[in-house]
């Protein structure tokens, strides 16, 4: 079970093997869903809209796309399909910090989530080898940091009409 515990405290507190572990898990869940995955960079996120919850987010530059994955807090399986977000269909972009982004859709559906560089979320005992569940801080930050730049990116890009 992954279950968000959104801290933004600055050291992790796992061993790499399990953030190896988790990030390996949350990579395949992303894969799964998504056609030329590998392109892209992705990132553990909170949805606070749109879909809500715990969520990956997947982005690129070239072409400039942003996709939004939900997952189920307790499987670390997809709970709904992913959205692709890019220049074709994005009506505005609101950047409230570094890591905490609104995306409007020209459907109409928003999406705001927040993507920061130190999330913590329970790991089932079965899955991290240990008798009971363990909190895991996920360092995310060169993830986070690299989202940060992306979302300037395409929100200049969004601004502008067409891709820079």
């Amino acid at each position: 079970m992954v279950k968000n515990m959104d801290t933004n405290e600055p050291v992790p507190t796992s061993e790499p093997i399990v953030q190896d572990e988790l990030r390996a898990r949350l990579r395949a869940v992303f894969d799964e869903q998504i056609p030329n995955y590998g392109s892209f960079n992705i990132a553990y996120a909170f949805g606070l809209a749109g879909s809500g919850g715990p969520c990956l987010i997947g982005f690129r530059n070239h072409p400039i796309e942003l996709v939004v994955a939900p997952i189920d807090a307790h499987t670390l399986q997809a709970s709904e399909s992913a959205v692709s977000i890019n220049l074709t269909n994005i009506s505005a972009v609101g950047i409230y910090s570094a890591d905490s982004v609104e995306l409007e859709m020209t459907t109409g559906r928003t999406f705001r989530v927040t993507c920061p560089p130190y999330p913590t979320v329970l790991l089932e005992a079965s899955s991290s080898g240990t008798e009971r569940a363990q909190a895991v801080t996920l360092d995310q930050y060169g993830e986070s940091v690299d989202f940060a730049e992306f979302i300037n990116f395409f929100a200049d890009a969004v601004e502008a009409g067409t891709a820079p």
